[in-house]
């Protein structure tokens, strides 16, 4: 098994910084210095160079963060392996997935608990570049990714239709008014996700086609943020059908759809490391997802 100062080097490794290294494992900085002070001893090399904004490897300490992950990868292959030979009684999922889809995930959780009560899950919520670095890294089993472009690192599982919607207060003027063309979001105060975002910048790429130009009256990286918004009657937003799902069911919501055929066809895209063997656990989960989610398009 990784010990613990294999742990902390690996956490150093990520942050490049000791002071957020000992804040992620949650011990002192001094202490952190010290059993990397010790590992350097016992390995006779010098593993960072410190440096005014955090660390940086030495040629020793990559090598030994690239020994360090690869038996963190073994580990985790192992307890999973154990996982399957007690009939999945335990077990750890890992998973990253975008903003938009962290609570119709976290309300999958119900089925697959009640399934397998003695699996732990572990969901971060990251960006679609995030997500990919920690599947590269095997930091994570699973990602699920707003419309991904090809990678060669990942390969997709599955795709689930998520079409882009202009989401409206319940009871708004444009609830229910059928397909509604990109024009008439220039008509309405407008909130939408900031441009580095792959939702913004599909939306972008039709307003270039259509040569038009939205003019947000509120940009931000939240989805709750322009839920509230919109609930608030201060606007609308346009979003994925699926991350204002629970919302829709509940009526406090309104989703009306865009008359574009780039918008209508974007997914949530599960995918995994290319190559990469999953977990029992990690199976079992992802079936769970596609049961749940339903409306498959497409995917090996």
């Amino acid at each position: 098994m990784v010990n613990a100062s294999y742990r902390y080097f690996h956490a150093i490794a990520q942050e490049r910084s000791i002071r957020k290294a000992a804040d992620r494992v949650h011990i002192s900085a001094s202490a952190m210095s010290r059993q990397i002070a010790l590992l350097e001893e016992e390995l006779g090399e010098v593993l960072l160079e410190r440096r005014a904004r955090g660390v940086v490897l030495t040629g020793a300490g990559a090598l030994l963060a690239e020994h360090i992950r690869r038996l963190m990868v073994q580990e985790h292959e192992l307890r999973a392996d154990m996982a399957e030979l007690s009939g999945l009684r335990h077990g750890h999922v890992r998973m990253a997935l975008g903003n938009g889809f962290a609570s119709g995930v976290a309300h999958l959780l119900r089925t697959f608990n009640s399934r397998y009560p003695g699996i732990t899950c572990a969901l971060t919520v990251a960006s679609n570049d995030e997500i990919l670095h920690a599947l590269d890294d095997e930091e994570v089993d699973l990602g699920l990714m707003f419309s991904p472009t090809e990678h060669p690192s990942v390969d997709i599982v599955s795709s689930i239709a998520a079409p882009l919607v202009a989401v409206v207060p319940t009871g708004h003027r444009l609830a229910g008014a059928g397909l509604l063309p990109i024009s008439v979001l220039r008509e309405e105060p407008l909130a939408l996700l900031k441009p580095s975002h792959r939702v913004r910048q599909m939306l972008q790429e039709v307003e270039v086609q259509e040569g038009i130009r939205l003019r947000p009256t509120l940009e931000s990286n939240s989805y709750e943020v322009l839920k509230v918004f919109v609930a608030g009657n201060m606007g609308i937003t346009v979003l994925p059908m699926l991350s204002v799902a629970t919302e829709l069911a509940s009526r406090h919501l309104a989703a009306v759809p865009l008359d574009h055929e780039v918008l209508s066809r974007t997914v949530a895209s599960l995918v995994v490391r290319h190559g990469r063997k999953l977990p029992v656990a990690a199976t079992e989960f992802l079936k769970i997802l596609q049961e749940e989610l339903g409306h498959s398009v497409g995917g090996p």
